[in-house]
């Protein structure tokens, strides 16, 4: 629809505004000078907040690092400590394998020899001897008959390799303790293999050692095989000893370190730091894990992070407070005193200037201009009081020589045309015979139909002049908006049933009277209707409702489905002739009256109008009217 409402009500009913609203509010948050000078302040201290912010960061990563290599170099040292034990087992087990006692076969005197040499290492389960049919025949503890080891992966592998042979986690035959096995070949004096020594690094006694050692505040140690299965722990559990490890970070990390000494940090139910070492050669893997959980690690650099952040924030609040109160007595003080200075003069007083003092910095020269603007003002107001007579004058002469006007065109148009109308009436309707061609009685319906149209124009200028005059006079009484609505889609129903439109009217569930002026109320109707009417294309819609809107308004709206206006070119559907449909469109004939006399009508019946549209989308219009009490 092309006649639209005022710029001020369409506005106001975006949902933009809102945003606008929000980005104005945030706006003038960011205008105030103290806020200004905060973010100011704020700026100073960013570069001390983030090389603080890094060092701090810096610190805690050296702090780990730090850790991690002394969890490192504890695991390698108890891997060293490890290997160490296993060579003196195996020397211990090379000196056995060559004595007459041991390679003799005379059993007895195996045992008693070995019995002598397991006195001497307390660290060391029994020492035994396995034949090549893979029997145990002697040993340091007491045997009462010889058992079968032929199953043993240590004793198969050592006469598959006929080499030393580390063995997995198992428990002794004899003993009955959880070891790690230590096999040695016996030969003969041709150096054919006669049978393996054995004896077996007691676990208890290596979790037994572990509690001995100096670590870091909360470090645990644990040692395990290449399967999880733990062989020692710290603090000491004997009875853990062959249970699977419960943390599969600690294997994973292990073996990540590929049997080389390392360090990993572990994201486990509490954050860990970790340090691996591996025993090599040794059936399934030997690893070492020495860990610390991470905040014991760096529970020093906690304490001055919170000294550091109490320090920031302090400084953050003493800056946010001097911007504050700078801004304040400083700025704020002075820019109150010249903006209420302006106040004063924009209310009409134009005595009113801004006290600089002896101020020559910059708000001493701004009062200095603010207080020669003022002075000039008040030149230009005494000038312009002498000549407000002359001007009023020439406005009185004007508004008379535009009722003159207005009068004379009133009676020197309207006179002829309703002359011109009332013939061209007479003939279109042949009340006295029959014209005789065709072609003069198209002439005839032009005549009529040009001269209506001329005489719509000029009742309508006529009526928009005495409403800006304030000279149109409503002539109320109680209407019925429901019925008022129904005469008016009666004056327009054959418009929009020549272009096949679909018109459908939502009465509403109580009628709605008003004190109002029919015929104004009417004529805004049949504007509004006929330009839905006239801006849809054939096989459109369009919607009429009436709505309650609150208990003292009613609200009406026309939705069309029509061409719809751009949203830049609504404000000017007020304007008297402006016109917003595309020029090579000359289908859609209208003066550009009828929106400007409808908003004013509205206004005068203490109501409002407003528009939404969209091109291509189509057009509502709403009118918002005051109901009787």
């Amino acid at each position: 629809m092309p006649d639209q409402p005022d710029c001020e009500s369409v506005e106001a009913e975006r949902p933009s505004v809102s945003r606008k609203a929000v980005f104005g509010r945030v706006s003038s948050i960011f205008s105030s000078m103290a806020v200004r000078l905060f973010l100011l302040m704020l700026a100073v201290l960013l570069p001390l907040v983030s090389y603080s912010t890094w060092e701090i960061g810096h610190r805690f990563e050296q702090r780990r690092q730090d850790a991690a290599a002394v969890l490192g170099e504890s695991a390698v040292a108890i891997a060293d400590e490890l290997q160490s034990r296993i060579d003196a087992g195996r020397q211990v087990l090379a000196s056995l394998a060559v004595m007459d006692a041991v390679r003799g076969g005379d059993h007895a005197a195996c045992s008693t020899a070995m019995a002598r040499v397991a006195a001497l290492h307390s660290h060391i389960s029994a020492f035994s001897m396995v034949d090549r049919s893979g029997h145990l025949v002697c040993s340091s503890d007491p045997l009462p008959q010889p058992i079968d080891l032929s199953w043993s992966v240590a004793v198969q592998q050592s006469f598959d390799t006929e080499s030393f042979v580390l063995g997995p986690l198992c428990t002794g035959v004899t003993s009955g303790e959880p070891i790690i096995t230590l096999m040695q070949p016996v030969r003969d004096d041709t150096g054919s293999m006669t049978g393996i020594l054995g004896n077996g690094l007691k676990m208890t006694w290596l979790t037994a050692w572990l509690d001995t050692l100096v670590l870091p505040d909360g470090a645990e140690v644990r040692v395990f095989s290449g399967e999880g299965t733990i062989l020692a722990l710290r603090p000491g559990n004997s009875t853990a000893i062959g249970q699977p490890l419960a943390n599969l970070s600690l294997i994973a990390g292990a073996q990540a370190s590929e049997a080389k000494p390392g360090t990993i940090d572990l994201e486990s139910a509490e954050p860990l730091i970790a340090g691996f070492a591996q025993v090599p050669d040794v059936l399934g893997g030997m690893f070492i894990a020495v860990t610390q959980p991470r905040a014991a690690a760096l529970a020093d650099l906690n304490a001055e992070v919170a000294r550091r952040v109490i320090l920031l924030a302090f400084l953050v609040g003493l800056c946010s407070l001097l911007a504050w109160s700078g801004a304040h007595w400083l700025v704020n003080r002075r820019i109150d005193a010249l903006a209420d200075a302006a106040s004063r003069l924009e209310k009409g007083d134009l005595a009113a200037r801004a006290l600089a003092g002896n101020d020559k910095g910059e708000f001493g020269k701004l009062a200095a201009v603010y207080n020669r603007m003022a002075e000039a003002v008040e030149r230009r107001d005494h000038a312009a009081r002498l000549g407000l007579l002359d001007a009023k004058e020439e406005a009185e002469r004007a508004n008379r020589a535009k009722s003159q006007f207005l009068a004379q065109m009133s009676h020197e148009l309207r006179t002829p045309l309703n002359g011109i109308i009332g013939l061209a009436d007479i003939m279109r309707m042949k009340l006295f015979g029959a014209i005789e061609h065709d072609r003069y009685e198209g002439y005839v319906n032009d005549i009529y139909g040009s001269a209506s149209h001329l005489l719509r124009t000029i009742n309508m200028v006529l009526d928009l002049s005495k409403i800006e005059a304030g000279r149109y006079e409503l002539v109320t009484e109680p209407v019925a908006l429901e019925r008022l609505v129904l005469a008016s889609l009666t004056v327009v129903a054959p418009l929009a049933e020549e272009k096949g439109l679909v018109v459908d009217f939502e009465r509403p569930g109580e009628p709605v009277t008003l004190t109002a002026d029919a015929d104004a109320l009417k004529r805004v109707l049949l504007n509004i209707i006929g330009n839905a009417i006239k801006f849809t294309d054939p096989g459109g819609r369009i919607d009429i409702r009436i709505r309650p809107e609150g208990e003292e308004q009613v609200r009406l709206t026309v939705s069309d489905t029509g061409i719809g206006i751009p949203e830049d070119k609504i404000a000017l559907v007020f304007e008297p002739f402006e016109q917003v449909r595309d020029p090579s469109d000359m289908t859609r004939e209208g003066t550009g009256l009828g929106l400007p006399i409808a908003r004013h009508l509205v206004g005068l019946h203490g109501g409002r109008l407003s528009i939404e549209s969209q091109p291509g989308r189509g057009t509502t219009v709403t009118i918002i009217l005051p109901v009787d009490a």
